[in-house]
């Protein structure tokens, strides 16, 4: 549980330190923000798979 809550708090901090950069007018700064928004995103996303093994849809059992 607690392995979540520190991956959700990276989530946190990489979305949210991208948007910082991304509304910045430095066109650098801009790119930088979008990367790290979607690497937050990205994790975003594995996280909310489940854990591995396990289908994607709920209260579904797997094949294995």
């Amino acid at each position: 549980m607690i392995l979540n809550f520190v991956l959700l708090a990276t989530v946190g901090t990489l979305i949210a330190t991208g948007v910082y950069l991304f509304l910045d007018r430095s066109l650098t700064r801009m790119l930088m923000g979008l990367l790290l928004m979607g690497n937050g995103i990205n994790l975003l996303i594995l996280l909310g798979s489940g854990s591995p093994g396990r289908p994607p849809i709920w209260d579904r059992e797997s094949l294995v």
